[in-house]
C-alpha cells in the first residue's frame, strides 16, 4: 500500500509540473500572438504613411499575410505545424518592403521605422511559433502522463487532457487591431 502512496504522489506532482507548464506556455503564446498583432497593426499604419503605389502594394501583401495567419496557419498551428503559405506571404511582404524608394526626406526617415517593424513582426512570428510548438508539446506531455495513471487505476486528481486546447486568439487579436481594410469573408486586419 505505501508503494501505491509513492507512486501515486509522483504522478499527482508530475501532473501538477505539466498543468502549470501548459498554462504557462499558453500564457506565453498569447502575449506572442498579441505581440505580432501590434507589431503587423504598426507596420501598416507606417506603410500607410509612407503613402506610394508600392506601400499600398506591401500593405495589400501584409493584409495578406495576416488574412493566412488567422485563417489557415491557426488550424496548422493547431497541429504543432507551421504553414509554407504563410512563411511564403510573409516572405512577399518582406520583399515588396525592398522595392520601396525612399524618394523624400519623409520617406527617407520612415524606412528605418518600417525595417525595424518588419523585422519585429518577423521574430514575433517566430516567437509564437515556438510558444505554440511549446505548448503543444507540454500538453501532449500531461496527457502521456494521464494515460500512464489511467492505466494503472489511480486517480490522482484532475486529467491533464481536459486543458483547453489552442483556440483562435490569434485571429481575434489580429482582428482586433483594425488598422487595415475588413474582408467580409473571414477574419482579418481592418481599417
Amino acid at each position: 500500500m505505501a508503494v501505491l502512496t509513492v507512486i501515486a504522489t509522483i504522478y499527482a506532482l508530475l501532473l501538477a509540473f505539466v498543468a502549470v507548464s501548459v498554462w504557462q506556455s499558453f500564457g506565453a503564446a498569447e502575449t506572442a500572438v498579441v505581440n505580432e498583432a501590434n507589431s503587423v497593426g504598426q507596420l501598416a499604419r507606417d506603410l500607410s504613411i509612407f503613402d506610394s503605389a508600392e506601400s499600398l502594394e506591401a500593405r495589400r501583401m501584409l493584409r495578406k499575410y495576416a488574412d493566412i495567419v488567422a485563417t489557415v496557419e491557426w488550424h496548422d498551428m493547431e497541429r504543432g505545424q507551421s504553414n509554407s503559405e504563410a512563411w511564403n506571404a510573409f516572405d512577399r511582404t518582406f520583399h515588396t518592403i525592398g522595392e520601396l524608394e525612399p524618394d523624400t526626406p519623409r520617406r527617407q526617415a520612415l524606412m528605418p521605422e518600417i525595417w525595424a517593424t518588419a523585422n519585429d513582426v518577423l521574430n514575433e512570428r517566430r516567437t509564437r511559433l515556438h510558444t505554440a510548438e511549446a505548448a503543444l508539446t507540454a500538453h501532449a506531455m500531461g496527457g502521456r502522463i494521464d494515460r500512464l495513471r489511467a492505466h494503472d487505476g489511480d486517480d490522482c486528481g484532475a486529467r491533464a487532457d481536459t486543458l483547453p486546447p489552442l483556440d483562435h486568439r490569434a485571429a481575434r487579436d489580429i482582428d482586433r487591431t483594425r488598422l487595415l481594410p475588413h474582408r467580409r469573408d473571414g477574419p482579418s486586419v481592418r481599417g
